[in-house]
């Protein structure tokens, strides 16, 4: 496996510099790690070949959430765009929460910047071949009962959906953040359902319909925007407030409001969601909804 470095601050006018290193010979194991130094607002990338499969792994500094872009390169080594180009059309995407932020690249050519989006200091980012990939931790954790539910795959489709029935379970929270802090809601199973959504709007009074979200209502719920940049992240069978773990599925699309749903969730799951106020805060409210449809639809995340 061959490894490709290509790093820079993410300056308006500033051309990225490339490095090529030669093979690294490890047949499993950490292949490279890397550190530099960023400031709040700056970025670094790194081209990297990955032969059969490589999990990425990145510590912030201390106080500061370095997140993880990645966009797959059909067009070979030494032809990354620029840091803002690969942020705006990445393929993979992880933020950091508690100072940690991972992702599972797929073989070939990847363009990864490491951008910082609050706080300066160093940042180690390691890089371990992994030919398999990662299956989710399960963490049987005893909470409340209450009713939510996802896992299907995060795949947004323009067929149109065709309405669900009244929700069979709904459950409502509130609350108040500022910029930086994040809540935690648990959601627990607790039958067969055939789909679920969480629905997060923040304060400027978006119409929530009564039946399951359509693709087309989904579009324009996630464009709105009043102030606050909220973000949804979902976790199964892991609590984000005792251990690190990936989200399964996120909403990050900058905007006042976000939502996540999930086909055929798994009966008797915990599901976390996490309500974090990336800019500025504000007041919002998580709805969970739970189905039982007669015609399975397709379900957005």
């Amino acid at each position: 496996m061959k490894s490709y470095l290509c790093y820079g601050a993410v300056v308006t006018s500033i051309v990225l510099m490339c490095l090529v290193t030669g093979p690294v010979m490890a047949a499993s194991g950490v292949m490279w790690t890397k550190s530099y130094y960023l400031s709040q607002g700056l970025g670094v990338m790194h081209e990297i070949q990955v032969d059969c499969g490589a999990k990425l792994d990145l510590t912030s500094p201390s106080g500061g959430s370095y997140d993880l872009y990645a966009l797959r390169n059909y067009d070979g080594p030494g032809t990354c765009g620029s840091n803002d180009y690969i942020m705006t059309h990445h393929d993979k995407l992880s933020t950091a929460l508690l100072g940690k932020s991972s992702m599972f690249l797929e073989p070939g050519l990847w363009c990864v910047v490491v951008q910082a989006r609050s706080g300066n200091g160093k940042y180690f980012l390691t890089v371990t071949r992994q030919c398999t990939i990662p299956t989710p931790t399960r963490t049987p954790t005893p909470l409340p009962t209450i009713t939510a539910s996802p896992t299907p795959t995060p795949v947004i489709t323009p067929t149109p959906q065709t309405p669900c029935s009244s929700p069979l379970i709904t459950t409502q929270k509130a609350g108040l953040l500022s910029e930086g802090q994040t809540q935690v809601y648990a959601y627990r199973i607790g039958g067969p359902r055939t789909a679920a959504e969480w629905v997060l709007t923040g304060p400027c009074g978006s119409l929530v319909p009564l039946t399951l979200f359509t693709t087309t209502q989904v579009a324009s719920f996630q464009r709105t925007t009043c102030g606050p940049d909220f973000d949804l992240y979902l976790y199964k069978d892991c609590d984000p407030r005792t251990r690190w773990c990936p989200a399964a599925y996120s909403d990050t699309r900058s905007g006042s409001n976000a939502y996540v749903s999930v086909q055929n969730p798994a009966s008797g799951s915990t599901y976390y969601a996490l309500v974090h106020a990336r800019d500025s805060g504000g007041s919002y409210t998580l709805t969970s909804r739970s189905y039982q449809c007669e015609d399975d639809g397709t379900i957005m995340m």
